[in-house]
Order: C-alpha cells, then structure tokens, then sequence
C-alpha cells in the first residue's frame, strides 16, 4: 500500500529578521504556520480500504498534525542564522506580543445528541479552544443543550495580525467517540479591539461551514500586551519568561545509542494555562573519535584516572562529588567501583569522555506572579532498553532576570549531581493594562524585531 494523495493547507509565513544594511541584508530566517494546518491523507494500494475508515485516518492524521505542530506552528518556528553570531533565539523563539484571556461565557440552542424514552434529548458539550500550537479544552457541561461555561483561557499570542482562536464543541460519549455540536473561527486582531468585558455572540458552523442550525455561543476577549519596561516591572506583576536551551557541554557519555534531552518546569504559573513541563527533542550521543588517542595517551589517563579515584577515595566523598570531579556520569561511576577493581574501574573511567550537545529549543511560560516564579531544567538521558533519567538539575528563580540589562540574560550554568554545564537564554517581560489596541506601548517586545513577513 501507499500514499494515494497528501494535502496540507495552511498559511505559512517566511520572514527576514534583523535587517541589515549590508550583504547579507538580515541575520536569520524563520519560517512557520501561524494556525494548525487542515491535513488529508488519501490511501492506495493493498490495506487501503482499512486505512481510508475514517477512525483509522484521524488517528494518522492527528499524529502528522502533531509533528507539524510541535515543528513549526506557533510559538514554534524554523530558523536558521545568515549571520554566524546572531542569536538563534531573538531569529526562532522571540517573546509573544501578549496575552488574550478568551472566555467562553455561554451557549445556546446546541444540537442534542443524546436520545433516551426516559428525558428530553440532550448534550454532553464541552468546548475545544485552538490558537496556533496551543490547545485548552473546558469542563463538560452535563445534560443541557443551553450550557454555562465562563470558562477563561490565557493564550499567548506570538503574531497577532496573523493568529486566529478556533473554537469546537462537541457533545462527550463515554462508549463512542464524542459527536461534533459546531465550530467557529475568529481573528485575534479582531478580538483585541472588542475592548473590555464586550462580550459578543455569534452563530456556530456546523462541518460544512453553514450557520443557523448549530446554536450560538457568547464569548469575550481582553488583551494584553508583554512589554519590555524595567521601571514598571517588580516581583508582584504577572509577565511571562522566554526560555531557551541551547546546548550542553561536559555531558557524561553514557553509552552507544544513549539519547538527551532537557525538561524544563515552571512553578508560579497563569491561571488558565496549562502546567505541563516542556520538552527539547531528544539528541543522540556523539559518537567518539576512536583514533583520537594513542595507546601511551591511553595508558597515561589510565593512570591519572586511578591516582584521581584513590585520593579521592581518600576523602571519603559521595559518588555524585567524584563523578562530578571525573566528569563522568554517576550510574557509570557507580557501576565500576561496585563491581570492578580500582585499576579496571579507571581503565574503564579513562574512556569515559564528555560530550557536547546541542537542542537550541525555545519555550514559553506566563507568570501569575513573577516573584513567586522558579524554573527547573532537568537533564535527562535514556540509555538503549531502559527507563529515561535525571542526570542533574539546575533551578533558578524568575525574578532574578529583574536585574539584568533589558531582563534577558545568557547563562552557562552548572547541572548539580552532574559535571555537565548547560548554556540557557532567559527573557522576561511583563504584562502591561489591558487594551483594545494591537501597538500603542513602545518598549513592547513586538517592536524590537524588524521583520519582513511574506505569506505563501
């Protein structure tokens, strides 16, 4: 069997940032989606009749969709530098424009999808709330086909002229699959110049776009822009921190096929926006230069190996200080000196050597409240056929980004219980009043970048 037909249809965006005045012309590229793209696959061939069902299709084309998404929809974008020194970060993850708090207030009329000889015809709605990569869905409702919700998102908007919030409601089936009620769509720039507590009502489409038999849902809008002000920003004021990690250098090598990644945690977050950690994609281990060293250069960091485990030894320290002294990982270390002799254990230690890796993923988290913000990177490795582990951890808090020049800072930090170091971008700023105009603040961190966009 194979693929009969592939569509992907979506805006994609190109822009030039950081235009220069000579050759050549900008720093970097970033190419991106600014909304989820509409993707159908069609199958051929041998098994095509079981593939094209429609329940095994949506399953297919949610995981296309979700590669897609988690690539280049955003806040997520592809760049890539012209310049050499130009930051990755300020090119791929710039800091979002603001804030939309979107709530759904209500709806009515729905369709009723639930049929019994006991009750009126009924619907289980709940709400799903899309805006570029980010994805909120509200309580269910029970028993009603006129549902409360006043239910708020906080969704960071990266490209206001361009983003749009997609809402879906369905009716929730605990034995089947949950039944599409209606959808609508609205621009963000639209939205910011509703103004405060406007609420507005519109008709829902049903799958086919048609309005009028679907219902109607009420819904508000409040912006709020992220500026780039010092004098404004203090510990108490809600903001949202821009991370970056752009690599590591010292890692332990673990093992052939070993793989890396970095997980990054926020405490402190908005209400309305969802806490789960973020992710870089994982990073294979380096492979080694055999031919690197000779055999007396071997021999010579064996011994130094095993002079440097006796005197250490010597100081009874833990496992977690030798490794970290040997630059080697701790679970290796461990493992040697449990079932090796000091001689074979630095033989083997001696071969150890670290690694440098490198992910350049950035991430974004609102603050509720900047002063009671920390983050937490965690190491991560997964050997071959074994569970993924914390190599280390390096933990910071957010407010201290308040003292650095413009609030952004490059760190090369140390990861404790680790020899690695990891090389981060932070960037914060905070939320500004709210607004009902896309760019009246100056300072505000969409004003920093000149851009070229060209929609294709």
């Amino acid at each position: 069997f194979g693929i009969q037909g592939l569509s992907i249809r979506g805006v994609v965006l190109l822009e030039l940032v950081g235009l220069l005045d000579a050759p050549p012309f900008f720093e970097g590229i970033r190419v991106f989606f600014n909304n989820e793209p509409e993707i159908d696959i069609q199958f051929q061939g041998a098994g095509a009749g079981m593939l094209n069902l429609s329940i095994i299709r949506n399953k297919i084309v949610d995981v296309v969709t979700k590669s897609i998404r988690d690539l280049m929809v955003v806040p997520n974008r592809l760049g890539y530098t012209v310049v050499p020194e130009a930051d990755i970060f300020r090119i791929k993850s710039p800091p979002a424009q603001g804030m939309l708090y979107f709530t759904i207030w209500d709806a009515r009329e729905l369709l009723a999808m639930d049929h019994s000889w006991f009750r009126k015809p009924s619907s289980d709605p709940y709400v799903i709330v899309r805006c570029g990569a980010y994805y909120f869905k509200s309580p269910t409702k029970y028993k009603t086909l006129n549902p409360d919700f006043a239910h708020t998102v906080a969704i960071p908007i990266s490209e206001a002229a361009h983003q749009r919030v997609h809402l879906e409601l369905f009716d929730e089936d605990l034995l089947s699959g949950d039944d599409f009620l209606g959808k609508l769509s609205l621009p963000v720039n639209a939205m910011i110049a509703w103004g405060h507590q406007n609420r507005r009502e519109f008709q829902l489409e049903d799958e086919h776009g048609q309005r009028g038999k679907s219902g109607g849902i009420r819904v508000s809008a409040e912006w709020r822009p992220l500026l780039l002000d010092t004098a404004r920003a203090n510990t108490r004021a809600q903001g949202l921190v821009a991370v970056g990690v752009h690599s590591a250098t010292q890692v332990p090598r673990i093992c052939e096929g070993a793989q890396f990644s970095v997980v990054v945690r926020c405490a402190g977050i908005m209400d309305g926006f969802p806490d789960d950690p973020k992710e870089t994609n994982w990073v294979a281990e380096s492979p080694e230069n055999q031919g690197q060293h000779s055999a007396t250069d071997t021999s010579a960091e064996m011994a130094s190996m095993r002079s440097r485990l006796m005197l250490l030894k010597q100081y009874n320290m833990s496992e977690q200080d030798m490794a970290k002294v040997l630059q080697v990982d701790v679970q290796r270390l461990h493992d040697c000196l449990m079932h090796r002799s000091t001689t074979q254990a630095a033989g083997d230690l001696a071969t150890a050597t670290t690694q440098e890796l490198q992910w350049e993923s950035g991430f974004e988290f609102p603050l509720a409240q900047i002063g009671k913000s920390k983050l937490t990177f965690d190491l991560m490795c997964q050997p071959p056929r074994r569970s993924a582990r914390v190599l280390g951890t390096y933990e910071c808090d957010v407010s201290e980004l308040l003292k650095e020049p413009n609030c952004t800072a490059w760190r090369t930090v140390e990861v404790s219980g680790s020899s690695a170091v990891l090389k981060l971008k932070l960037c914060l700023r905070h939320l500004g009043e709210v607004s009902n105009v896309l760019n009246e603040h100056p300072g505000s961190s969409y004003g920093e970048d000149c851009t070229l966009a060209l929609p294709a």
